[in-house]
């Protein structure tokens, strides 16, 4: 296939990064509890990322929105979709939990903001070398998990 140019190039790995994480959410089971799913979700994300470094790295790069204004419009097209695809679980998932009483009573964008941020950053901080404090990878996955879901069940810290 011809491609435009590098940067088309790495939008059409970032897809299909993208592609093959929206493939596994959506084999995470269903009749798992809300909570479950999150847990699953966020291990899912944090091995991808974690096992695939260069892939994060490209990724971040395209989720530009200057990157993205700069390709094509079909191209825009299936990022477009992509997101929705990926909205589409996460925030049904969060609704899910909001529905039982799990999560906090608030729209899913707004919880989606802070735990995307907090994992997001401890990734950044275990590829750099510079989290964990001497912790192992899986032990930070899983006190982020935990951070998270604090998060999520509208946790607050009191004065």
């Amino acid at each position: 296939k011809h491609f435009a140019g590098k940067e088309e190039i790495y939008a059409r790995l970032a897809l299909e990064f993208h592609q093959s994480l929206l493939r596994r959410l959506r084999q995470v089971p269903p009749t798992l509890t809300p909570e479950q799913r999150l847990r699953e979700t966020i291990h899912l994300l944090w091995d991808l990322y974690l096992d695939q470094p260069s892939y994060r790295r490209l990724v971040q790069f395209c989720e530009r929105e200057d990157f993205r204004r700069g390709m094509p419009e079909t191209m825009r097209q299936e990022f477009r979709r992509m997101d929705a695809g990926l909205r589409e679980v996460l925030h049904g998932l969060l609704r899910d939990g909001i529905a039982d009483g799990r999560f906090a009573d608030k729209p899913p964008e707004r919880l989606l903001f802070g735990a995307h941020a907090a994992l997001l950053g401890s990734i950044r901080l275990m590829l750099g070398g510079c989290g964990g404090a001497g912790l192992d990878s899986g032990t930070c996955r899983e006190e982020i998990t935990e951070f998270i879901l604090a998060g999520l069940r509208g946790l607050r810290i009191e004065d």
